[in-house]
């Protein structure tokens, strides 16, 4: 499976009619199984400073099992948020604010025609009738981000329109336009928030068991998805104390590395009735027949046989039960709800 590999990022800014701050992300990358090995720049982000912040949030977590990477080898979130955060302080001034949107059914459409009864009847709520009736007739319709930004968010945020369809990679001069900080983020430094460390056991090398808010021990997955589940959290508390992301995932990361290994007689109470793929309901009644036990919910040993097939079930219709609990190896452990 090939990566996305990042080359460079660039985040521009203009004020828009309403006086807010309106960003957008560019980044330059290609894929590394598609050759020859040709960066493109892309929008990747468009909105207001929250939901900017969510989608870096969001495109750092790829990094965190390599998905997203650098051309020289691995890529942390943290890194990657710190180089968003250093354009955010001093953007490009987005002087191309103009922007037309296609209807239609081709993949660089950015209204699909599915879509087109449900664009207009927003356009028409939103007191934009001459701009309804244009996309209606003409499949085409075209705004300005400074004056109508809300209109274009909120036709996004209705209808599900990707960044790059609304803003193309020309908008920008992305190595000599100008910079303005004063329409930048660069916010000082905020109050440490409390660090919430998850209480974690390994099953073998990748796989981890989380305490869930009732005391109750489940499978929650491979340990890099867990943290890139929890990237993808942080953003607000990024907002709300900045500065403090690197060590909330360091911290997070360290107690899944570091937890202790779970025991090896491990049984699993399986709880079928909240089953209902086909494929895991069959993985449910192999296991029953291994244990030899009869309908209902049903308790087995965890065995290297068997594991794989305990780890693939869903997380709520399994408890992994544990005749000792583990010796907290955190000062600070919380239980998490999946």
């Amino acid at each position: 499976m090939g990566s996305t590999i990042t080359t460079k990022r660039v985040a521009a800014a203009a004020r828009t009619q309403q006086g807010r701050t309106l960003f957008v992300l560019f980044e330059e990358s290609y894929s590394s199984n598609v050759t020859p090995h040709t960066p493109e720049w892309c929008c990747v982000g468009l909105g207001y400073l929250p939901s900017v912040m969510q989608r870096i949030f969001e495109l750092a977590s790829d990094c965190e099992g390599g998905m997203l990477r650098r051309r020289d080898g691995r890529l942390t979130p943290e890194g990657y948020i710190a180089t968003w955060l250093e354009q955010l302080a001093n953007p490009l001034v987005l002087h191309r604010t103009g922007t037309s949107l296609e209807a239609g059914d081709s993949f660089t459409s950015a209204i699909h025609v599915s879509k087109l009864d449900e664009a207009v009847a927003f356009l028409r709520d939103a007191g934009e009738a001459a701009q309804a009736a244009a996309l209606r007739q003409d499949r085409l319709v075209r705004f300005d981000l400074v004056r109508d930004a809300e209109i274009v968010l909120g036709l996004q945020a209705r209808i599900g329109i990707e960044p790059w369809r609304i803003v193309g990679a020309h908008a920008v001069a992305h190595r000599t336009g100008d910079r303005d900080p004063a329409l930048g983020y660069d916010p000082v430094r905020g109050r440490a928030p409390s660090q919430d460390v998850p209480a974690a056991l390994k099953l073998g090398t990748d796989v981890r068991l989380l305490r869930d808010v009732e005391g109750t021990w489940r499978c929650a997955g491979w340990q890099y998805s867990l943290v890139a589940r929890h990237v993808r959290t942080l953003w607000r508390a990024e907002l709300a104390c900045p500065g403090h992301h690197r060590k909330q995932i360091s911290a997070f990361r360290n107690a899944l590395e570091r937890a202790p290994p779970a025991p090896a007689d491990l049984v699993v109470e399986i709880d079928g009735s909240k089953v209902t793929e086909s494929y895991l309901v069959k993985n449910i009644e192999a296991l029953r027949q291994q244990s030899g036990a009869g309908p209902g919910t049903f308790h087995i040993s965890v065995t290297a046989d068997n594991t794989y097939a305990l780890t693939s079930l869903q997380a709520d219709c399994a408890k992994w039960l544990l005749a000792k609990q583990p010796h907290a190896t955190c000062t600070e452990q919380v239980a998490l709800t999946f």
